[in-house]
């Protein structure tokens, strides 16, 4: 179906829905009234409002086996749901009326329950919202977005898409049904769209990079969301430091990282560190095959999540070869009181000063020993070194900034803050050019 006509006729329905629900239930008198409301308690006029709902949208008992595409809708169908009889009833939760729109599809594939670093962040991120009661819908495509915005215009907060899917939004603004302007008062204020990067702004906004969220903190401007794993790694149990296996966990989807720019080991490195400290280094990658010294345990296959959890909690160590770059796996064995040894590549000044050309895990590296051990490329004598120590006993940690108060609280300074103000102030350093466009569009 042609977006334009899905667009009208889900806003011809809310509208008739509206004009049923709030007129037929209101508690003024009119002389047709054919509910009775005017001698009617408010807790009946709400049960009255309740069986308006019902259906309109009748509850579903869906499954986590049903299909996916069922699942998400169903969420969608019951999110709308439940605000359209809050605000009815003016029962809202303190944050129920504050709504994100979702097209990115990092968060339907962390809702379905999908693992990865991309998906492990947006996981966090929706049970943020959860725990504050925040409205959320999730979106196919761009078509699917407006119509969603479209439904509760005055209560969108944001709307998280693919820079893609931005990029094409802006570039046709002129022509196309996404960003709201004069000639489509229907469309999305340019303020509401954000975009998610994983590694950092990917330069999709034409109104800066604080519109990327992150997930970690970074240098260029974006927005940091952060994430808290707390949920998940703080009731999972850790066997006692001296019942656990001698085991080394080698952090490697794929052998090429063994191999890869910034691996940090050699064909001697685990042999030598074995031998010296008595560990076993077991990891398991894609592809069969292994590295000298390193026991591939998934024999050619990914582990599952559990499979992966049981492993890493019975290991003293994690050790890192460069990729996959910022992954959360560090920020687990943490949490489960297992240290990271972080690779690093750096050169002295002119004054003797160690500069840090690249890293890992910079941001677990900023935590610092006891927790993150660094150690440079192709040195076996500073790796063994370092993890020596890391094989000592440690206690759990989870760092301040990765806590769910911590997590809730950026989340909601994000959603409460005027950036409407800051789009005005991006056009102000370079009037010129925004004067010559500024019709385009409407804050």
């Amino acid at each position: 179906m042609h977006s334009s006509l899905r667009y009208f006729l889900a806003i011809l329905f809310l509208y008739l829905f509206c004009l049923v629900f709030f007129v037929s239930t209101s508690t003024v008198w009119s002389e047709e009234d054919p509910l009775n409301v005017r001698s009617k308690t408010g807790k009946e006029v709400s049960q009255s409002k309740q069986v308006v709902l019902e259906s309109l949208w009748p509850q579903r008992n869906l499954t986590h086996e049903s299909n996916q595409e069922n699942r998400w809708k169903d969420h969608n169908q019951k999110a709308l749901r439940s605000l359209m009889l809050c605000l009815a009833n003016k029962s809202c939760s303190t944050h129920q009326d504050k709504v994100v729109i979702l097209q990115d599809g990092d968060y339907l594939q962390a809702f379905f329950g999908h693992i990865g670093g991309e998906k492990i962040w947006s996981e966090s991120v929706l049970r943020t919202f959860d725990l504050l009661g925040i409205t959320y819908f999730f979106s196919r495509d761009n078509g699917d977005l407006a119509t969603y915005y479209n439904m509760v215009p005055t209560l969108i907060k944001a709307a998280i898409v693919r820079p893609g899917e931005l990029e094409d939004c802006w570039e046709n603004r002129g022509e196309g049904d996404c960003i709201k302007s004069e000639s489509n008062p229907h469309g999305i204020r340019i303020q509401d769209l954000f975009t998610s990067g994983f590694f950092g702004d990917t330069h999709a906004h034409p109104f800066g990079s604080a519109f990327t969220l992150t997930p970690e903190r970074s240098t260029g401007g974006e927005t940091y969301l952060g994430y808290s794993i707390e949920k998940e790694c703080s009731p999972v149990y850790v066997p006692p430091h001296p019942t656990r296996p001698h085991q080394v966990w080698v952090l490697a989807k794929r052998s090429s990282y063994f191999y890869g720019a910034h691996s940090p080991v050699s064909n001697t490195t685990f042999i030598e560190a074995s031998e010296a400290l008595g560990v076993q280094f077991v990891g398991a990658w894609e592809e069969e095959g292994g590295f000298p010294g390193v026991t591939n345990i998934g024999n050619g296959r990914l582990l599952s999540k559990e499979e992966f959890q049981k492993e890493i909690v019975n290991s003293r160590a994690i050790v890192g070869l460069g990729d996959p770059i910022i992954s959360p796996t560090p920020w687990y064995g943490l949490c489960w009181s297992i240290p990271f040894l972080n690779p690093v590549g750096s050169h002295l000044d002119s004054n003797g000063n160690e500069i840090i050309d690249w890293s890992q895990h910079p941001f677990a590296a900023a935590e610092g020993e006891p927790h993150v051990y660094n150690f440079p490329p192709s040195n076996n004598t500073l790796f063994i070194s370092q993890l020596r120590k890391a094989l000592e006993p440690h206690d759990r940690f989870v760092p301040l900034a990765m806590t769910q108060a911590e997590m809730s609280k950026r989340v909601l300074a994000w959603l409460e803050r005027d950036w409407a103000e800051v789009v005005r102030g991006k056009m102000k350093e370079n009037e010129g050019f925004w004067k010559a466009i500024d019709k385009d569009f409407l804050l």
